[in-house]
């Protein structure tokens, strides 16, 4: 058993589910089977998903994290989809394609659930540091958790997979 991948659930779930059930039916149906898709059986005994599992694994925590309207969800969403975006690029760099291909239009996503693009988001955040909304204390902690899971993602890529961000071997 382990713990559902949702942001915050402390639920336990059998080694080859992903989500507990009330979280993996939050997802959006095309959500779900892509993680199918990009799922190997004996993945959860050898500790080696595919990059593309990781890339669409991150992005769905972070479409369940995410609440419009909720800074709190926002800054709890952004990690997750920073790293579906660096697992996407290992992906790609390695030959694999682009495993979020077709995930992020909007007109596919329920309205409830819909999450603006990372890089929008980022602004917005910028935005809202600059009008005096958002502390300075936050934004550094952010960015102090950011780089944290930038050293320790680089160290797993580089363990697991052999490979890094920056393409050093």
């Amino acid at each position: 058993m382990h713990q559902c991948h949702a942001h915050g659930c402390q639920k336990r779930v059998p080694p080859a589910m992903f989500m507990c059930r009330s979280h993996w039916f939050s997802l959006r149906k095309q959500m779900r089977d892509a993680i199918w898709k990009e799922y190997r059986p004996g993945q959860e005994d050898d500790k080696r998903p595919s990059p593309r599992y990781m890339a669409v694994q991150r992005r769905a925590v972070a479409e369940v994290a995410f609440k419009p309207n909720d800074e709190k969800a926002a800054a709890d969403a952004a990690p997750y989809a920073l790293d579906a975006m660096r697992w996407r690029q290992v992906a790609i760099d390695a030959g694999l394609g682009d495993p979020l291909a077709g995930l992020a239009k909007e007109e596919t996503m329920p309205r409830s659930n819909r999450m603006r693009d990372d890089a929008g988001q980022l602004v917005d955040y910028i935005k809202r540091l600059a009008d005096g909304r958002v502390s300075m204390e936050h934004a550094r902690g952010l960015v102090a958790e950011w780089e944290k899971q930038d050293r320790d993602f680089e160290n797993w890529a580089a363990a697991t997979h052999g490979t890094t961000l920056s393409g050093d071997e």
